[in-house]
């Protein structure tokens, strides 16, 4: 049982991993065809990786032994649904946590509120069904390749490393929100997020991120650039 435990750790380690820098690359060839350059999408502080994608690979592999039992057709719709959703809890999530979002899909059309959209649907049921029948059985079989020492070093490195760049980014973020509503930074904490993640810095680091900004009639987005 204990190896199985261990074993589960380094696989969601890193699968969360490389399937947040493999986002982060499609996320810049997109904004590359989309933008004529690339824009910065990643979703930490530090590093390439757009933490979505590796949550979602998460998500995925959570439902593999169901989702390996579907039918080619019945996998895409149930792979599409899933990221749909996910998509739409993470913007949510987002958007309540830190008052922004980072993406906005209601100019597209046959959207979700804006969060997600059915073309959107569609790419995450591709991406399931690829994931489920050919990605996570390599991955799987190259994982089991590697040694045991080897492995445990590097899923604790990077898990030290994601939880420790997990909590700076989203204190800097909470403490981003903070600022635009006038609370001055009483604690010491607060005080060391102001001087080394400025606004100036998050905006650099988060391009994409726009406020939200909500009233009794209407919601509008405001890119943070624009705040000072």
């Amino acid at each position: 049982m204990e190896d199985r435990l261990e074993e589960g750790l380094h696989r969601l380690v890193w699968l969360f991993t490389l399937c947040s820098i493999l986002g982060f690359l499609l996320e810049s060839l997109q904004s590359l065809l989309e933008l004529g350059y690339v824009e910065n999408r990643q979703g930490l502080l530090y590093g390439p990786f757009t933490p979505i994608y590796g949550l979602g690979a998460l998500l995925f592999a959570l439902c593999f032994p169901l989702l390996r039992r579907c039918s080619p057709g019945v996998l895409l719709l149930a792979a599409g649904a899933l990221g749909a959703w996910f998509e739409y809890l993470c913007s949510l999530v987002q958007e309540r946590a830190f008052g922004t979002i980072s993406w906005e899909y209601s100019h597209i059309g046959l959207d979700l509120d804006g969060r997600t959209n059915l073309i959107l649907a569609l790419c995450w049921g591709g991406l399931g069904v690829f994931f489920t029948l050919c990605f996570y059985p390599a991955f799987r079989r190259f994982l089991a390749c590697q040694a045991r020492r080897g492995k445990r070093l590097l899923t604790l490195l990077l898990l030290v490393f994601f939880l420790s760049n997990g909590l700076l980014s989203a204190a800097a973020l909470v403490r981003q929100a903070q600022r635009r509503n006038n609370i001055p930074a009483f604690s010491p904490t607060a005080q060391f997020l102001d001087k080394q993640y400025p606004d100036s810095v998050l905006d650099q680091t988060f391009p994409n991120m726009t406020v939200v900004s909500h009233s009794s009639t209407s919601t509008s987005s405001i890119p943070i650039t624009e705040i000072s």
